[in-house]
């Protein structure tokens, strides 16, 4: 069945997403040309580059990232060069609430799906269609070192979550929904404002000298504590998305496996996948 829901008197399809998608992206990769800022394609984004020459075939996102010494001035260039109907989007920009730490790049124009009281609660902040920006930090020289930083890092998450509209618990474990509970109830009582400010001084601080891994310290928890070698991005390469190439890092294959294992095998499963489309 084909995803689609009414926009504005059209009827949106997943295609539709996917060709908005590409259309933002392709803004964001002229403002990196011209800066000469450096970012690379990052996971379904990647994994679609790599296996379908463009968007994995059921896939509502696109991925990028950048390291944290590059992240200062992609940021400027986002907010004095995007056109005025896209908008850099930041964590601090959902205050006194929480949706995730990631970075995003929206089209004002377009909706995920139709607007609910979840969304009203965002500011619809996290509806608007849009790409993901993610930042590399250098972690540790050791994999032991990169499970400690996920730890800080998934208790600044944890602690986060006490300003979400909704905790899902569906999927949680037991003692994940015990961790999350007495997590989310301590930072309830902590502004917003405050927890970014210590999540940013810690993630900083951690990413002051080059290591031999990366981390993702934006991902949501799932990916946190994935060791990514630095080597991997020590050159770029370009392969191409739909009818334009853009940068990938050499180490893709090692980068791929590490996240998704066999992953020029298409998974049988794909509601594992999150969606962000939602059929009407």
């Amino acid at each position: 069945m084909i995803k689609s829901f009414i926009w504005r008197n059209m009827i949106m399809k997943l295609q539709d997403v996917q060709n908005i998608l590409f259309d933002i992206l392709c803004e964001v990769d002229d403002i990196c040309k011209k800066n000469h800022i450096d970012y690379t394609l990052a996971g379904g984004t990647l994994l679609g580059a790599v296996r379908h020459q463009g968007f994995i075939p059921w896939d509502d996102d696109i991925d990028i990232s950048v390291a944290r010494k590059d992240l200062p001035r992609l940021l400027n260039a986002l907010e004095n060069e995007l056109p005025s109907h896209l908008k850099l989007i930041r964590p601090k920009d959902f205050k006194p609430n929480f949706y995730d730490f990631t970075i995003r790049v929206v089209d004002l124009r377009y909706f995920w799906h139709k607007e609910t009281e979840e969304d009203i609660f965002y500011n619809n902040l996290q509806n608007y269609i849009c790409i993901d920006i993610f930042v590399l930090d250098y972690g540790s020289n050791f994999t032991q070192g990169i499970k400690l930083s996920a730890f800080w890092q998934k208790v600044f998450y944890g602690l986060a979550m006490g300003h979400r509209y909704r905790i899902k618990k569906e999927k949680y474990t037991l003692l994940q929904k015990i961790q999350t509970a007495v997590l989310s109830f301590i930072g309830s009582k902590i502004s917003m404002k405050r927890i970014i400010q210590w999540r940013e001084a810690y993630s900083k601080r951690n990413a002051l000298k080059p290591k031999k891994y990366y981390m993702s310290t934006n991902s949501i928890p799932n990916y946190l504590d994935l060791p990514i070698q630095v080597c991997w991005f020590n050159e770029i390469l370009y392969l191409p998305f739909r009818n334009r190439e853009f940068p990938v890092p050499k180490g893709y294959d090692e980068l791929l496996t590490l996240t998704y294992g066999n992953y020029m095998e298409p998974p049988r499963d794909k509601s594992k996948y999150i969606q962000h489309f939602i059929e009407e």
